[in-house]
């Protein structure tokens, strides 16, 4: 399995356009083949909201990004932040 973390700098009062985007985006995503979950991280206190991404393989999870969706959610989103996106990747360790 693959996991991303992806860390979101909202800019400050972009907050509820942001949620909506990621409720639209979340329903997009599950449209993909190999997507398991996305959940969102609300920070306690500072910090970004991050987003937790899980995917059966690393195929799967790059075909998003060279999807038509990802152009359209690129447009939708960049606007709300302040800074890139940049995930970070992860596979599930299994262990005997």
């Amino acid at each position: 399995m693959l996991v991303a973390l992806a860390e979101f700098p909202v800019k400050k009062g972009k907050e509820s356009e942001f949620l909506a985007w990621f409720a639209w985006s979340n329903a997009e995503f599950a449209n993909f083949k190999g997507f398991i979950s996305r959940r969102l991280l609300k920070p306690k206190g500072e910090g970004n909201y991050t987003a937790l991404i899980e995917f059966e393989n690393l195929a799967d999870f790059k075909a998003v990004g060279d999807s038509p969706f990802h152009s359209v959610s690129a447009r939708r989103i960049l606007p709300l932040l302040d800074g890139n996106l940049a995930p970070r990747l992860y596979e599930e360790e299994v262990l005997a």
